[in-house]
Formats: structure tokens, C-alpha cells, sequence
């Protein structure tokens, strides 16, 4: 990337205080995470965002995720960002609760829903 186009990548980011988060302005991918466009050489490249602000700071985000401490996909604050496997990642949501598991799961709640319904259709055909 040239000076301009980080420049404008700047441009798009609500910067704050330093422990705050810096939101993205601009485009939102479809899990919610901020998508920086540009162009070079004639081609176009599509960048998560919190992913360049990272690696802006000299972090090499190669065939890492990027984390967020604070679980706000739109934050683009190097202070709340850190690279990391998807173990990790795993771990994070597991700790900070969410993780869903049991009978959070939406589908959880077809299958027992079915299981009642065969079940209770077993026992009225059998009772015949």
C-alpha cells in the first residue's frame, strides 16, 4: 500500500482515547468486521481492517488471526488487538462466555423438540 491509501485507511477509523475503541467508519463485511478496499497495480485488494491496523504497527499477521481484547469486531485499536491462533481465539470466547454450548445452541432446541414428538408418537402407537 502507498502513503495515500493509508492515509485514507486512517481516515475511515473513529479514533479516540488510547484505551478506548477506534471504530471503523466505512464498509462492514457480513460478520461484522470492517473492510478496507483499494487498488493497486490495476488490481483490487479487500482487507479486514482490524487486520492492516495491526499489522501497521510492524506486527506480522501472516497466517495468524487477529483477536480483539475487547470482542468489538469493528475496533481497529492496536492496543486492543493481538495476533493469535485460532486455538486462542477458541480459548478467548470460551473464557469471556461466548461460547454457546447446550441449550444456548438454537438447533439444541429442535432436536429435543423431535425427540418429544417421536417419542410421544412411539408411545401413542404402541399403546394401539
Amino acid at each position: 500500500m502507498n502513503e495515500k491509501q493509508i492515509e485514507n485507511f486512517y481516515k475511515r477509523i473513529d479514533k479516540k482515547e488510547d484505551h478506548e475503541c477506534w471504530n471503523w467508519k466505512s464498509k462492514i463485511d457480513r460478520y461484522g468486521y470492517g473492510e478496507f478496499r483499494y487498488v493497486q497495480n490495476s488490481k483490487r485488494y479487500y482487507k479486514l481492517a482490524h487486520r492492516l491496523a495491526l499489522s501497521f504497527t510492524g506486527v506480522d499477521v501472516t497466517g495468524k488471526l487477529v483477536l480483539h481484547s475487547c470482542d468489538n469486531r469493528k475496533c481497529c485499536n492496536p492496543n486492543h488487538l493481538r495476533s493469535g491462533t485460532h486455538q486462542e481465539n477458541m480459548n478467548d470466547m470460551k473464557e469471556r462466555g461466548r461460547s454457546l454450548k447446550g441449550k444456548k445452541k438454537p438447533k439444541f432446541f429442535l432436536k429435543i423438540e423431535r425427540l418429544t414428538s417421536t417419542e410421544t408418537s412411539k408411545t401413542h402407537n404402541d399403546s394401539e
